[in-house]
């Protein structure tokens, strides 16, 4: 299969946070892409989390997501995203 790194990001968003809530996609606020990710390579994701923010009905999580090439000197890309939670 062929996921690009567009389609693997929403799910990394940590949506299983929330089980009682609605969740509206993540948006990303900043992307970079760092270095290029080799067909058959091991990517690993880190997730760290930004900024909780109260909002009218819910809260607005900020995150920084990075992935990482095994064996790569430095990550495939940075992402900062933005996910809305109404409870």
């Amino acid at each position: 299969m062929n996921y690009g790194l567009n389609k693997v990001l929403h799910p990394v968003v940590p949506s299983f946070v929330c089980f009682d809530c609605v969740t509206y996609p993540s948006l990303s606020i900043q992307l970079r892409f760092i270095s290029p990710v080799h067909v058959g390579a091991n990517l690993r994701v880190k997730v760290v989390l930004k900024e909780v923010k109260d909002i009218k009905g819910g809260i607005q999580v900020v995150s920084e997501v990075t992935f990482e090439v095994e064996g790569g000197d430095k990550p495939a890309a940075i992402a900062e995203t933005v996910a809305l939670y109404y409870f």
